[in-house]
């Protein structure tokens, strides 16, 4: 698994320092990955990205399999109960591994990615389940920590390929990586700041930016980014199902 040197939390400001300890360690994840890219010299290019969206979409479905087969009780929701089970499931891990996450990290990246729980009854949907992987993915990777090491998908290509998209479609909105995306931020997109043929404008429209902002406080953070982003991923499927 590649590691990330893992940025000092002492550069946080003091707005970011008012984080939660999970919140603090997802920016310092960000940070660490845009490091990463930087010091490749990696140019990251929306249009490609948007042009893998069928393939981002095939390889979630390990991630949707997953949350189908740990909701038991078919209600549409993962409650954190649930959750190690399906850390196992999806991650091979087993109680008491070295190689799994302690419960107390496991409620937390439960917590987190649980976007709609004020509107809603607890649990993770799909889409939150696989905000769930994908933040427990940018922690494993740059605190070096063992979250999928040893499991299915730490020697899966496909799926840390698919990890790293997400990440880098993120960092398109937020080049600084402050941690959150504003409103300006997509309108720099909007004029054609990036030269990506145009793909950008084409995607992000205003019903796009209010999807993003899940809790309408006028930022998107990662966790919304990623479950926007999971359903451009399969808008197809969405579609369909409306037809149904």
């Amino acid at each position: 698994m590649v590691k990330f040197a893992a940025v000092n939390e002492s550069t946080l400001s003091q707005e970011e320092a008012k984080l939660s300890p999970i919140e603090k360690r997802i920016l310092m994840g960000i940070r660490a990955t845009k490091d990463h890219l930087e010091q490749k010299g990696e140019k990251i290019n929306f249009q490609r990205i948007v042009l893998r969206f069928q393939k981002i979409h095939d390889c979630l479905q390990k991630v949707r399999d997953a949350h189908e087969a740990i909701d038991v009780d078919k209600s549409g929701k993962i409650d954190l109960s649930e959750l190690h089970m399906a850390l196992k499931h999806l991650f091979g891990e087993s109680e008491g591994d070295e190689n799994g996450i302690s419960e107390e990290d496991a409620e937390a990246l439960f917590q987190i990615s649980d976007l709609n729980a004020e509107d809603d009854e607890e649990g993770l949907d799909v889409k939150e389940f696989i905000v769930l992987c994908t933040v427990g993915f940018v922690l494993a990777d740059a605190e070096g920590t063992s979250f999928i090491a040893g499991s299915k998908l730490a020697n899966d290509k496909d799926f840390r390929g698919v990890m790293m998209d997400i990440l880098k479609a993120y960092l398109i909105f937020d080049r600084s990586a402050k941690g959150y995306i504003e409103e300006a931020d997509l309108a720099k997109i909007l004029t054609n700041d990036f030269d990506d043929g145009g793909a950008t404008q084409l995607l992000l429209t205003d019903e796009r930016w209010k999807e993003l902002d899940v809790d309408g406080s006028g930022r998107v953070d990662f966790q919304e980014f990623v479950y926007a982003f999971s359903q451009w991923c399969s808008l197809e499927d969405d579609d369909d199902e409306e037809d149904e």
